[in-house]
């Protein structure tokens, strides 16, 4: 990740391989107190926006 370039590696697998990459701003310190990090692709503000935005009332 750190070495400045990027690496294909292919792997010999017979079934699909899963992966999953995670997004984290927010995490739990050694300290055990919350430490915050930049939001650097703004996705804080997407996922704020989605949950905590007034919706309209749904007409009856």
């Amino acid at each position: 990740m750190h070495a400045g370039k990027e690496r294909t590696v292919r792997l010999k697998y017979e079934e699909q391989l899963p992966v999953v990459i995670g997004y984290f701003t927010e995490w739990v310190g050694a300290d055990g107190k919350l430490d915050f990090g930049n939001d650097v692709y703004g996705h804080d503000w997407k996922t704020a926006a989605r949950y905590f935005a007034v919706r309209p009332a749904i007409a009856q």
